[in-house]
């Protein structure tokens, strides 16, 4: 049997980053495995390899696959680390030829953020006399994607707001709101 025709396979997710941790959010990612030919397919298979193509967990079947729920797991049920994913899907024609192909790069991301943040003293006069004229706020924050931080007044009502990537760092602030406006 003489089979010419290409045999494009794809793999695409759900989301690219989730979180199998046990609070019932963004559990799992969807893998959507998808075989444009279908004739004289004989089988099929999902690996999920880590950054170093070490193969934590696989799936496989014969005929068209279907969407593939993973739970965060190895193949021994153990959480798999934090860390940079894909999945490779690779098919199997009895023509014998058999298609490779991965996913984008996804994230399993278990451990909350955990940030700190304090002012360096309680009470500042910036009047501009040069005593106590600014406040420094100190953080400290575990490495993030993206942070948001909002200095608000008693009412919670935002003053001035920052985002960063990374860790949080402490910063100066003179008593001024998001225009440069002297606040009471």
């Amino acid at each position: 049997q003489l089979e010419r025709e290409p045999r494009p396979i794809s793999v695409s997710l759900s989301r690219r980053t989730f979180s199998p941790n046990g609070d019932g959010r963004a559990e799992n990612v969807r893998i959507y495995p998808a075989v444009t030919v279908t004739q004289n397919l004989t089988r099929w298979q999902v690996e999920i390899r880590d950054v170093a193509a070490n193969v934590v967990r696989s799936f496989t079947g014969t005929g068209v696959p279907g969407e593939i729920i993973f739970d965060g797991r190895d193949e021994n049920g153990a959480v798999i680390g934090d860390g940079q994913y894909v999945a490779v899907l690779s098919v199997t024609y009895s023509g014998g030829q058999e298609p490779v192909t991965a996913s984008p790069t996804f994230v399993c991301d278990t451990q909350p953020p955990q940030a700190t943040v304090r002012a360096s003293m309680t009470v500042f006069s910036p009047d501009g006399d040069g005593l106590k004229d600014t406040v420094e706020i100190l953080q400290s924050s575990s490495n993030e994607t993206s942070w948001t931080g909002v200095l608000a007044d008693a009412r919670g009502a935002e003053i001035r707001a920052a985002t960063w990537q990374g860790r949080g760092t402490g910063f100066v602030w003179d008593g001024t709101d998001a225009t440069g406006k002297l606040l009471p």
